[in-house]
């Protein structure tokens, strides 16, 4: 039986090439994409640059402690980015990293969380969205997207391509992940054409997609490139395009949201091992959710987000795991405040569940369900 790899394995095997030895691969960009999560802006280092104009080594946050800050948000949990972000310190493949024209802005009056930066790699140069934390109002954000055709972020995203390619004379390659993904998408479609021109790839590694999407996929095929894992429950958000490559998780459901868990085809070594389609419950959740959002109206949608986030807020905790925490010593709160929720408004989001639940089951058991079942279109390789 062949030895399952991921990320971990190919920063031992090919950490010691160069990108001049071994050519910028899909993994990489996985790597970069997971590299956006740590919480630079947390560690004093920061404070030395210039946080648009300098230069930023990787290898300016190589401390114990310092590393231990920039894991606090990691959604796998610290442990899980301390160990990755080891890794990559340790491969003369990474040593030549440098972050540039990094932007970060955080609302959480607006529900708005935005984080963008630059690598640099040699000649290489990537625009890099960093996907929702663990903050809540990030979180809330993501919610807002069943609502808006725009939120705050994704015109955040536009804006900063936009001064990007205006200073920056070489081509880009654009990384996201999950709301990063996103906005990679939503800045690439949205920016003019000269712009697109100068774009090698645009990349969205499980990002969702958009209420009312009308943008030419078909046309921009060569730069754009989604990827999703088959037990996904984040890409396949209003992304009824059928535009995505599968690929195989160790994990399920939400965890397998996480890169670090997407299994590398052990033919190719520098690829994810791919699916054919995403799995039967994911199917279902997708065609469900996708159908259940479009039924309602914004009012309805309103209802249930101030719903969840009026649970949320019982303890007013700022991050998910301030959340669970509160959740475990706060249970009688949370119930109350489900007690205490207008009847009316409560019948409501009772009325609400129950259609999801009957779609799901629908699309679940192929009782015709409202939409079809993905397409999967032949993998081609991308060159960067």
């Amino acid at each position: 039986m062949t030895k399952r790899t991921f990320i971990k394995d190919f920063l031992e095997k090919k950490g010691n090439l160069t990108f001049a030895e071994y050519p910028f691969s899909e993994v990489d960009v996985a790597i970069c994409a997971a590299l956006s999560y740590g919480d630079y802006m947390a560690s004093s280092v920061i404070l030395k640059f210039d946080l648009w104009n300098d230069k930023i080594p990787l290898k300016a946050f190589n401390k114990h402690e310092t590393i231990k800050l920039l894991s606090r948000r990691f959604l796998s949990g610290p442990l899980v980015f301390y160990n990755f972000f080891k890794a990559v310190l340790k491969t003369k493949r990474y040593e030549a990293l440098r972050i540039t024209k990094i932007m970060n802005y955080f609302d959480s009056t607006k529900n708005a969380q935005f984080y963008a930066m630059m690598y640099e790699i040699d000649d290489l140069r990537f625009v890099i969205y960093r996907g929702t934390d663990n903050s809540i109002p990030g979180w809330k954000e993501d919610f807002l997207t069943a609502i808006k055709d725009v939120v705050p972020s994704q015109k955040l995203a536009l804006d900063y391509l936009n001064k990007v390619l205006e200073e920056e004379e070489k081509d880009v390659t654009i990384i996201g992940h999950s709301k990063g993904g996103n906005l990679a998408y939503y800045a690439f479609f949205n920016t003019n054409e000269e712009n697109k021109k100068r774009v090698k790839i645009c990349y969205n590694l499980d990002g969702n997609g958009f209420k009312n999407d009308s943008y030419n996929y078909e046309k921009y095929s060569n730069q754009i490139l989604k990827i999703v894992p088959s037990d996904d429950v984040v890409g396949s958000i209003f992304d009824m395009t059928n535009n995505r490559q599968y690929v195989v998780s160790s994990s399920f459901t939400i965890f397998a949201h996480d890169v670090l868990t997407w299994i590398i085809d052990s033919k190719t070594e520098n690829t994810f091992l791919r699916a054919k389609n995403l799995t039967r419950i994911s199917n279902a959740y997708q065609v469900a959710l996708n159908s259940w959002v479009q039924s309602l109206s914004d009012e309805d949608i309103h209802y249930f987000i101030d719903f969840i986030f009026m649970l949320v807020d019982v303890d007013k905790p700022l991050t998910i795991k301030d959340l669970m925490n509160s959740f475990n010593s706060n249970k009688r709160s949370y119930f109350k405040s489900i007690e205490n929720y207008p009847i009316e408004q409560k019948k409501e989001i009772q009325k609400m569940c129950i259609l999801y639940i009957e779609d799901f089951l629908k699309a679940y058991l192929n009782v015709k369900p409202k939409r079809n079942t993905l397409k999967i279109t032949k993998i081609e390789e991308k060159e960067l």
